[in-house]
């Protein structure tokens, strides 16, 4: 009589580390998951900053301008708003009138990752968003002078050799102008 009761206790423990055994398999599944997904979103990070460096440039071969750029002086930043994506979507037809493309991306889904086309005082307009639902920003090198200093290191190094610059916010959707902070740490870069 007494193997019976062992009997239930067994077969209910087995059961049990049975039933275990399947949540750690589908938690470590969620967490897999999870953690493709953000890779993917940096991955799409960094290819829509790298696109948006390329078309800024061509938009300066073009009209030997940058745009949204004021009077040649300090290094430009700027977002991905409505100034500057109308103009390099082929939106603005006073700073594009040819109304060139430089810029094709997806349409932005739930407000984050691609282009947001919205109704802005009855006007159509765009933005730049990245996968977390934050603009983009980018950098110009407005003076001219062969280089744009990186705003992230702390040494405040040239970057040689680049007109434009740009970033997301990364996941933390934070970004700092002191380049030793810790809301810095995820930011996704086009030069690194």
């Amino acid at each position: 009589m007494s193997a019976t009761p062992f009997r239930k206790l067994a077969s209910a423990s087995f059961f049990l580390v049975a039933c275990l055994a399947l949540d750690s398999c589908e938690a470590l599944k969620f967490i897999r998951g999870k953690a493709a997904l953000r890779k993917a979103q940096i991955a799409q990070a960094r290819l829509d900053a790298n696109s948006l460096v390329v078309s800024v440039q061509a938009y300066h071969l073009d009209r030997a301008s940058f745009p949204a750029a004021g009077d040649a002086g300090e290094d430009m930043r700027i977002t991905t708003g409505t100034k500057l994506m109308s103009i390099l979507t082929g939106s603005s037809k006073e700073h594009n009138p040819r109304k060139i493309k430089y810029f094709q991306s997806r349409e932005a889904v739930g407000g984050k990752g691609g282009l947001s086309w919205e109704l802005d005082d009855g006007r159509r307009s765009v933005r730049l968003l990245d996968p977390w639902g934050n603009e983009y920003f980018a950098l110009f090198d407005s003076d001219l002078d062969g280089g744009i200093t990186d705003p992230f290191d702390p040494e405040k190094k040239l970057l040689r050799g680049h007109k434009v610059i740009a970033w997301s916010a990364g996941p933390d959707r934070k970004t700092n102008p002191d380049p030793r902070h810790e809301d810095n740490a995820d930011n996704i870069f086009s030069w690194r």
